[in-house]
């Protein structure tokens, strides 16, 4: 449905023209969308076809609920495949709004607000203002980045540096959070696949992947490796918008975004 909105996704949510596209005066809708059902109903024929019999033997459960409050026992996960929320500001609650009524999870703005004070990563809009929220966790590096995001355009107050820089660390605490679980979790020789991207706050570049491996390591899991999966350019809309860049006088280069599989061991 992407490709006949009017709002463009890179990676934050905006608009075509925001990004530098024409406005889509009119497009069909019906026929994307029983096209997509058609091949959604061939894949589970075929799935049903080989897998069926395997499949109807063995226990499956969907959990409606954060993993943050995961009951999954002590070492008992063979396989974790995920893609958390990507440090890139697109506010993923607000934006599954209809997906979260459907499913039951919230009724109302209470529950839409308690949502984005549980999720993972929260929006900037949720943390900007309040007072500097500092990592929970011990990670120089990671602290002396956070504390120059912070420096950076302070006459902007919270929006320039300091309100990103809550933003940072708040998903970064909730980074460790999520490799808590994930080693308490997995079995003794499990692995977990992350999938992540690196993102461009204030001109300042953070390679997720990257401090999530140093992160993971101080979990005592095992980094068995990085594996870029899609390269992708974006648009002046979002390299040089203000969410992005640092300072006026900083040489402005491109910085490629990209998304990334980190593949951990317990």
């Amino acid at each position: 449905m992407i490709s006949y909105s009017n709002y463009s996704y890179e990676p934050s949510l905006s608009s075509r023209p925001g990004a530098g596209k024409p406005v889509i005066e009119n497009a069909s809708v019906v026929l994307p969308v029983c096209r997509k059902l058609y091949e959604m109903l061939e894949d589970i024929d075929w799935a049903q076809a080989k897998f069926g019999t395997l499949w109807r033997a063995r226990q499956r459960e969907a959990v409606h609920a954060s993993y943050f409050n995961s009951k999954v026992p002590a070492g008992s996960v063979s396989l974790l495949i995920t893609s958390p929320p990507y440090m890139n500001n697109y506010h993923y609650v607000r934006n599954t709004r209809p997906q979260l009524h459907w499913l039951g999870l919230i009724d109302g703005a209470d529950d839409l607000r308690q949502c984005e004070q549980e999720s993972f990563g929260k929006f900037w809009q949720t943390v900007r203002q309040a007072p500097p929220i500092d990592l929970n966790f011990d990670f120089p590096a990671l602290g002396e980045k956070t504390d120059y995001l912070r420096s950076v355009n302070v006459e902007r107050r919270h929006y320039g540096g300091p309100g990103w820089a809550n933003y940072v660390v708040s998903y970064f605490n909730d980074c460790n959070r999520f490799l808590h679980l994930v080693k308490h979790q997995l079995k003794p020789g499990a692995r977990a696949i992350i999938v992540i991207g690196n993102s461009i706050i204030q001109g300042v570049e953070f390679k997720v992947d990257h401090l999530l491996a140093e992160m993971a390591e101080q979990h005592h899991l095992e980094v068995e490796g990085i594996q870029i999966v899609r390269k992708k350019r974006v648009g002046n809309s979002i390299i040089d918008s203000s969410v992005r860049n640092g300072h006026d006088h900083q040489d402005k280069h491109k910085t490629q975004l990209y998304d990334a599989a980190l593949i951990l061991r317990a």
